[in-house]
Formats: structure tokens, C-alpha cells, sequence
């Protein structure tokens, strides 16, 4: 459309661009379009990965350093680890790329990219980023059927760390967790209690 290579220019001449909520959703190489207006929970993703309101949008954005990257707004706050999780997972199986990863974003929080892909976190009071990846081969996703057996890896981002986006190497990040999942249902070990809620202070 027009507007994406409009976007898409502006970026390749320098300059900067970035998005809250549905804004920051569609900054990434894929992108949860939202399409039918309903949001998507996590439970119901988890319970069916192929259900027809997980509209997963591809190349609208083409933004160095994200193009294998699907992100996530009001994350903690609003309980999207395990829609995240499902979206990554369905990527990965469809596009045949296990580097493909999701980026949740807290609430009153930044990750601001640079022009070499460094992107380092800033906050106005609580809140994380978290990266998702995929760390062993899902089950295969069958439509209209919950997501099986998936494990991930997350990592935190605060204030004092910093992500490498060529790499996905992250200094000095805030927790390292992992996220199951099985036959739908999500647990997760690892995150400190105040990632959970992630309240704007």
C-alpha cells in the first residue's frame, strides 16, 4: 500500500520512526494484525494456534535489524506471554525459520534501535522487555487443535541491558526464563514477581 512504502522509505533515508500499542505491533518483519478487530488472549491462542482471529501479517514493514522479529505491546500487564509464544511457534513451522523470535513490550517502556541494531531499554518506572525463542522443535501445529509441546527461552531487558540485533546477544539482561507449553496450557519458571503484573509506578 501506500502508506507502507511510505514508512518504508522513510526509514531507508535515516530517519526514525517508532509506535506504541498497535503502533510498536506492526514495527516487526511479521506482525499480529488484529484483522477482525477482536484481540487475541492467550488462552486462545494457545488453544488453537490456527484459529481465524490469529491474523499473522507479513512483510507490510521492512525495517533493518526486525525483519525476524514479531513483536508484542502491553505485554506483561495484559498476560501475552502465551500468545506470543503460539505466534512464534506458528511462524517458525510456516516459514520454516527457527531464528524467528517474538519482543514483548511492557507498558511506559523503549527499546530504541540504533543504526548499527543496538537496542537498549528505558523505562519511566517498572516494566521489561522480553524476548522469545523457540529452543527445541515444537510439536507440529494442526489446525483447529491447541498448541502441543513447545519450549521456550525468555529473556529480560531492563534498564541496564542492551541487545545486539544481528546476533540476539543481550549484555547484562534483567532475567533469563524459560516458557513451556503443553497441550495448551503455559508454564513459566524463571521471571522475577515483578515482571508478572508490570504496573506503570
Amino acid at each position: 500500500t501506500a502508506i507502507n512504502r511510505l514508512i518504508d522509505a522513510h526509514v531507508a533515508a535515516g530517519k526514525p520512526i517508532g509506535g506504541t500499542s498497535a503502533g510498536l505491533a506492526i514495527l516487526g518483519g511479521f506482525s499480529y494484525g488484529c484483522l477482525d478487530s477482536v484481540s487475541m488472549t492467550s488462552e486462545e491462542a494457545l488453544r488453537n494456534p490456527t484459529a481465524a482471529g490469529v491474523t499473522l501479517v507479513r512483510d507490510f514493514l521492512h525495517l533493518p535489524y526486525l525483519s525476524k522479529i514479531i513483536t508484542d505491546s502491553h505485554f506483561a500487564i495484559r498476560d501475552r506471554e502465551g500468545r506470543l509464544a503460539s505466534f512464534v511457534a506458528r511462524l517458525v513451522q510456516e516459514e520454516n525459520d527457527p531464528s524467528i523470535r517474538g519482543l514483548g513490550i511492557d507498558e511506559d517502556t523503549a527499546l530504541l534501535v540504533d543504526g548499527d541494531g543496538i537496542g537498549t531499554f528505558h523505562n519511566r518506572g517498572g516494566g521489561y522487555a522480553w524476548l522469545l525463542q523457540l529452543t527445541s522443535p515444537a510439536d507440529p501445529i494442526v489446525a483447529g487443535k491447541s498448541l502441543g509441546n513447545a519450549r521456550f527461552s525468555v529473556t529480560g531487558l531492563g534498564p541496564e541491558s542492551s541487545i545486539d540485533f544481528k546476533t540476539f546477544d543481550i549484555l547484562r539482561p534483567a532475567f533469563n526464563a524459560i516458557l513451556t507449553v503443553s497441550d495448551g496450557l503455559m508454564t513459566i519458571h524463571g521471571v522475577p514477581a515483578d515482571a508478572t503484573s508490570a504496573t506503570p509506578q
